[in-house]
């Protein structure tokens, strides 16, 4: 069977590895990818995609043509290519446009999505996910259609969100096992012995698309959520943030303390160890690792940053 890879992230790239060095019963004939930045629904200005990946260099090296989307999927190059290399199937990874008609009812499009379908729907799930508190998420591979995540399911595996998970280390774990189930699933697909689980669209929920400005925090909520927010939203991703000094104050690394404090939401305050703290809705915040006008501060040195005052973060 002749495939298409459609993405530009460190996924896009571990498929095409997957789908060249073990998969025989397939042939990788055209990739198409996207530039870093591109243009979106709530940015029009352009956004970047802090997981993306030149791939062209990784297809040349495995003589593969690459085809680079320049404004939509809709665009005569695009459609072009792909009727060239007229595809029995396209695997979509790492990739954040529509697919658009035209081309959904010329070929089978499959997508991996990092969620267990129908939860967690929509843009950004593992980000969502982490923040709501779910012990468990997973990634499914699933015929794409005009809806958002929302075609029949061939496969899914489910993977553990520890306390200790950032979401990078989630992404990594996830990301694994999105590329067993390609390794297992895609054989099947160009065999035609695939077996298809419509999904319960009742029991789904579709997640808005997250935004830089989104990761202000809020420190009426507890510590715990907190918490959670931030590692959620920690590098590689813009980060979780206050304001300190009418300035972005972003907080890397952090752990929640449940323990009661007297002072006000937000206040830095001293403790029995070197980190400082901040009050939250309940509990506080131990701060480890944050960044401040392009310069990291770690441990103790964030005091530096504070000097001896007590300040309000927000």
């Amino acid at each position: 069977m002749r495939i298409v890879v459609i993405g530009s992230t460190t996924l896009t790239s571990r498929v095409i590895n997957t789908i060249v060095q073990s998969i025989p019963s397939v042939e990788l004939v055209g990739v198409i990818t996207a530039p870093s930045r591109f243009r979106i629904s709530y940015a029009p200005e352009g956004v970047d995609n802090v997981l993306h990946v030149d791939i062209r260099a990784q297809c040349m090296t495995h003589d593969i043509e690459v085809v680079e989307m320049l404004g939509s999927m809709s665009e005569p190059g695009l459609v072009d290519a792909l009727m060239r290399w007229s595809p029995g199937a396209v695997i979509v990874a790492g990739w954040y446009h529509m697919i658009p008609m035209q081309l959904l009812s010329e070929f089978p499009f499959y997508g991996i999505h990092a969620s267990l379908l129908p939860l967690y729907s929509g843009g950004a799930p593992l980000v969502w996910a982490m923040i709501k508190g779910e012990k468990v998420t997973g990634v499914s591979l699933f015929q794409m259609d005009l809806g958002v995540d929302s075609g029949p399911i061939l496969g899914q595996r489910e993977v553990s969100i520890e306390d200790t998970d950032t979401i990078a280390t989630l992404y990594q774990s996830v990301e694994g096992e999105a590329i067993d189930l390609l390794r297992s699933l895609l054989p099947q697909i160009a065999d035609g012995t695939c077996k298809f689980q419509e999904q319960n669209e009742s029991l789904g929920s579709v997640m808005p698309q997250r935004k830089p400005a989104d990761g202000v925090i809020d420190w009426n909520n507890d510590c715990v959520f907190i918490g959670r927010w931030i590692r959620a939203q920690t590098r590689q991703y813009p980060g979780a943030f206050t304001k300190f000094n009418k300035a972005k104050l972003i907080l890397w690394q952090a752990t929640p303390v449940h323990s009661e404090h007297v002072g006000i939401l937000g206040q830095v305050i001293r403790s029995d160890d070197e980190y400082p703290r901040v009050i939250c809705g309940e509990g506080s915040l131990r701060l480890i690792k944050v960044s401040f006008q392009e310069r990291d501060y770690f441990g103790a040195d964030i005091w530096n940053l504070f000097g001896n005052n007590n300040p309000i973060l927000g």
